[in-house]
């Protein structure tokens, strides 16, 4: 918590600049200069729980080489981080990891997976806390081909729970705790979520038995799950007997 101000524009000065993190500092809700969508040879750039302010830029799109995007709001902060759209982040091809985690995206809630399924090589993705109002129940188009982690917890949903995001074959690890999420489990194909290796679906509203996980889950030649939060919502009916086959789980809360 050493610097605080604002970010000076003899950051330009430096041509070859690659890697910027000012993560964790006072910037006392000063707004993210504009003038870092300058900084085009950037590919690592962290400015979370820096205590930025105002309207994000929407000049991080020139931002191209990105690899690794964290914006990440400190929780006990009084700043608001928000964005007018979301149209920006389609043009950062080349992120893999994104942590925009208490950022306010309520005005770009409209398509943001749309937004986020123009990133091909995005492994991880992190919208912890952002105001949604909205979880799409059907996306015209569906392409994540490289994610690894989806962390969508402590949003404001007030829907139920969508059947894209479990054809998304190649998650590791699915959290979306707390969301407001309710009523049942879509259908799931048998086998789809045969990598996972973590599920939390913790305290929502999510109704009727977890049968759908259980045809999601079955048919693995390895089963690979180790952690299954399941905990403070309002299933029922028989545990599948198949819960059993999971030899790696390691936690599981059903509370």
């Amino acid at each position: 918590m050493c610097l605080s101000g604002q970010v000076s524009p003899s950051l330009l000065d430096l041509k070859y600049l690659t890697y910027l993190d000012l993560s964790h500092n006072n910037f006392q809700g000063s707004p993210i200069p504009s003038f870092i969508g300058s900084l085009k040879r950037l590919t690592y750039f962290d400015l979370s729980q820096a205590s930025f302010g105002g309207l994000l830029p929407p000049q991080l799109g020139n931002l191209s080489n990105l690899h690794y995007l964290d914006l990440t709001v400190d929780p006990y902060s009084s700043q608001d981080l928000r964005v007018s759209d979301l149209n920006w982040l389609s043009s950062l091809s080349s992120l893999n990891y994104l942590n925009l985690g208490g950022v306010n995206l309520r005005k770009g809630s409209a398509h943001w997976p749309e937004k986020v399924s123009m990133l091909p090589s995005l492994m991880e993705w992190h919208l912890v806390g952002c105001q949604f109002s909205q979880f799409p129940e059907s996306l015209s188009f569906v392409n994540f081909p490289s994610l690894l982690v989806l962390d969508l917890s402590f949003n404001n949903f007030n829907s139920t729970m969508p059947q894209w995001v479990f054809n998304i074959t190649t998650l590791l690890e699915l959290t979306l705790t707390g969301s407001e999420l309710k009523g049942s489990i879509p259908a799931v194909a048998e086998g789809v979520l045969c990598k996972l290796r973590k599920m939390d679906l913790s305290f929502n509203n999510s109704t009727g038995n977890i049968r759908e996980l259980d045809v999601g889950l079955s048919g693995c030649k390895n089963i690979s799950l180790e952690e299954l939060d399941l905990s403070a919502n309002k299933f029922k009916g028989l545990l599948p007997d198949s819960l059993g086959l999971h030899r790696y789980l390691k936690v599981l809360q059903l509370s």
